[in-house]
């Protein structure tokens, strides 16, 4: 442990750094993070060694405690060179100036006079002889007075800077701002500045009424100490009341150490300070004697509770584990909340360090053991309590209703807590004793509050789709949005019709219209041939007889249950799509279209289609039946597929038909043309002149071939047009096609996939059914480019 302390002390000094002590500006932090350091490690050996070890069953430690001396020399060679106090001097300075600029005159004043001191080196006592201890000692002695001489050279670099100060602090300590709650803390801040000797002396003033002023403090909380002790019933957000009492003493006790460490440093040199040092001891001790005696009240009133047999804080085992109270129908735990309330007081006051007594220790252990039990068990009986709260609204204006439709869940859970008459039931039955029981006790209970919850909760939400259905159809427009209203409506008598007929169902027999018959009484004449005698025989007999009263019950029967075959079923509601398969499309087409617009109109027709097909679901439930779409829709997509087809077909059979009619009427033209003009110019040449309509028609006829010219070299560039987009749209599909071959070579499932755990396989089935996707785009991209 001490060469763990050298190692510390080692590792402390490197990390601070001599070199750049007095620059770095994370000194400070450093200086605290080692004395913090050093103080716990040296708190945690004399722990160790001289508590923790010394209780243990095996391999105790024997022995004193150990004292860490180097480690001590070191942490207080820390303190007693000032090293943190002359680091801080400089923000402390700067902040009460209100100059930043003081903060690096300070430090640079600081640095040049310490210069030659080595702060951190120490002389451990490695030796054990007393030579070598006196020379240690001396050696010390000499480093702290020559470190103390650096000091008083800093200190008086500094006057000038510090008298500076003088006046600001005489400012912050007037009587108006010490009546501050914050003084300790503000005087916290300038403690290592404000203990210098030549700063004492300039401030004797204020520092004589500080002192008056915190007597006064002194006297007013002792005052407030005795007024919380007899009155306090407050309650931290997660303390009891009596760790709250603790914790507030505590935080005044610690509250109380910082301002005597503060009045030690800064007024001990006056004269009324033995006074109220002397009253601080005494406020110390009666913050202690009050803590005890808090504790020990607590105690003695635990422990009566516990003896007596009335109070509900000792756990009786053989009893009852819950009550039903008649007058309020409520059902109590036998757990009291008071002893849920001690739990959380003993944890409480074992994690503050205090010693519980062992009759409360022993009440708490048994109380923990059924703790997890009682938790539910009080859970279930709020939810008995305030079932009647967590049902339907509608319920008090129509309770019956409710009621019959949790009636079975309410029956089986009212069987397990409500005792029979004569009848023994498990609630009487069950003791805290017997765990098992308990817990079997415990889950019946909570399926039978589960199923109840469950299906109340089921019942609120319907209540509450409903209701924003109603509410939805209130805010819609009927002009507007007639087809959402219709939606809504469909919704709603879907739901409706469904309990009606499931309702019809269950009370049949006593919905059919009534069915009258008569009992008679019958007599029949029996004629025996070969001994010719004749004798009657009598019976009872229904009119109508049975056949025909059955025959009457079964077509009232079936007129209810034949009502689902008149619904849409899902077959019919797809049965549109088929119409494409049911007739001759070339036909059909060649009879109704015949203009431009009349293809494109079904074209657009046929867009629209295409995408309600995508919207199509890919399975439709109903209840535990699945029906999968997916055929349908491959069949309904290839339906489609051939519509355009067909369609692209017939329009391009229509343009070749219609060009083949024109080129031959053109064909004709051209033939009887020639014909006309050489009658036209035989004529002329008999005759003299020729016809005046001549002249026009032959203009007409150039202007005609030089537009059919220019139709056909527009036809010609389409064309052109159309090859390259078609080779684009190619050389698109092949680059495409590369880059699925090559994704498909780096990622494919390897064969080790295939026969690992399900995910793996789940994910190389859906890798390969993306790729499979992106494939068949790529051949619909081809088909369409052939």
């Amino acid at each position: 442990m001490r060469c763990s302390a050298s190692f510390l002390c080692e590792k402390a000094a490197a990390k601070i750094g001599a070199e750049h002590l007095w620059k770095n500006t994370d000194t400070v932090e450093k200086l605290s993070a080692a004395i913090g350091a050093c103080s716990q490690w040296e708190i945690s050996v004399q722990l160790m060694t001289g508590q923790t070890w010394r209780r243990q069953m095996d391999g105790a430690w024997k022995g004193e405690a150990v004292e860490m001396k180097y480690l001590q020399g070191f942490r207080k060679r820390l303190e007693e060179v000032e090293i943190r106090s002359l680091k801080l001097l400089g923000p402390q300075i700067a902040l009460l100036l209100n100059d930043r600029a003081v903060q690096g005159e300070v430090e640079t004043t600081i640095e040049a006079a310490m210069r030659n001191t080595s702060a951190l080196e120490y002389n451990p006592l490695t030796e054990h002889t007393w030579t070598s201890r006196v020379s240690v000692k001396v050696i010390y002695r000499l480093e702290i007075a020559a470190a103390e001489c650096f000091l008083q050279m800093a200190e008086k670099a500094l006057d000038s800077i510090i008298d500076r100060t003088v006046p600001v602090l005489k400012s912050r300590l007037q009587l108006n701002k010490l009546e501050s709650n914050h003084l300790t803390a503000d005087l916290e801040k300038y403690k290592n500045f404000l203990c210098r000797t030549k700063i004492k002396e300039k401030l004797q003033a204020e520092r004589e009424t500080l002192l008056t002023q915190l007597s006064g403090k002194i006297l007013e909380k002792e005052r407030d100490t005795d007024n919380r002790m007899n009155n306090y019933t407050e309650q931290g957000r997660f303390l009891t009341e009596i760790a709250a009492k603790v914790v507030w003493i505590r935080q005044q006790t610690i509250k109380l150490e910082r301002m005597q460490s503060l009045c030690a440093t800064l007024l001990d040199d006056l004269s009324g300070y033995h006074m109220l040092e002397n009253r601080m001891k005494s406020f110390a001790e009666k913050l202690k004697l009050a803590e005890q005696e808090c504790y020990d009240q607590w105690c003695r009133e635990t422990i009566q509770a516990i003896d007596d047999p009335s109070d509900s804080i000792a756990l009786e085992t053989k009893g009852k584990i819950m009550v039903l109270e008649q007058k309020r129908g409520t059902l109590n735990v036998n757990y009291s909340d008071r002893l849920l309330k001690l739990l959380k007081e003993v944890r409480q006051l074992a994690s503050l360090g205090l010693n519980i007594p062992s009759k409360i220790v022993n009440c708490v252990n048994q109380a923990e053991k059924f703790y997890s039990y009682g938790v539910v068990l009080k859970q279930i009986a709020h939810f008995y309590n305030t079932i009647d709260q967590q049902m339907l609204p509608c319920q008090q204006l129509s309770k019956f209703i409710v009621q019959a439709l949790l009636l079975d869940e309410a029956i089986a859970f009212e069987k397990l807590v409500i005792p029979r008459k004569n009848e023994e039931s498990d609630i009487s039955r069950v003791t805290w004793e017997d765990p098992k029981q308990l817990e079997e006790f415990i889950a019946k209970l909570q399926g039978a509050s589960n199923k109840l919850s469950n299906h109340n909760r089921r019942l609120r939400n319907a209540h509450t789709e409903i209701a924003h259905m109603v509410l939805e159809l209130v805010n819609l427009d009927v002009l507007k949005e007639v087809n959402k209203w219709k939606e809504i409506l469909v919704k709603i008598r879907s739901k409706a019709l469904q309990l009606q007929y499931q309702w019809g169902i269950e009370s049949l027999h006593s919905q059919i219209p009534l069915i009258h018959t008569q009992l008679v009484f019958v007599s029949h004449t029996i004629t025996l041939k070969r001994d010719i005698n004749f004798f009657s025989q009598q019976k009872l007999q229904l009119r109508p007889p049975i056949e025909e009263i059955r025959a009457k019950y079964y077509k009232e029967m079936r007129k209810l249950l034949s009502i689902p075959e008149k619904f849409k079923g899902v077959v019919e509601g797809e049965q549109d799509w088929l119409v494409l398969a049911q007739v001759d499309l070339e036909q059909l087409i060649e009879e109704k279209l015949s203009t431009a617009a009349d293809w494109e109109a079904q074209m657009k027709l046929l867009k629209t289609k295409g995408r309600e097909a995508e919207k199509l679901p890919n399975e439709i439930r109903l209840e535990c039946i699945v029906v999968s779409t997916a055929g349908a829709k491959s069949a309904i997509e290839e339906l489609l597929q051939r519509l355009f087809d067909t369609l692209t077909w017939t329009l391009r059979l229509s343009i070749t038909t219609k060009l083949h009619t024109i080129q031959q009427f053109l064909t004709q033209l051209k033939a009887s043309w020639a014909v006309l003009n050489e009658q036209h110019t035989l004529l002329r040449s008999v005759a003299g002149s020729g016809v005046d309509q001549m002249s026009s028609l032959t203009q007409e006829w150039e202007k005609f071939e030089t537009m059919l010219d220019s139709h056909q070299q527009m036809i010609k560039e389409q064309v052109e047009v159309l090859k390259l987009n078609v080779d684009t749209r190619v050389k698109a599909l092949v680059d495409e096609s590369e880059k699925l071959f090559a994704r498909w070579n780096q990622f494919k499932p390897k064969s080790d996939a295939l026969q690992g755990d399900r995910q793996s396989l789940l994910k190389a089935i859906e890798f390969i059914k993306e790729k499979r996707a992106e494939y068949d785009g790529l051949v619909v991209q081809k088909e369409k480019l052939e």
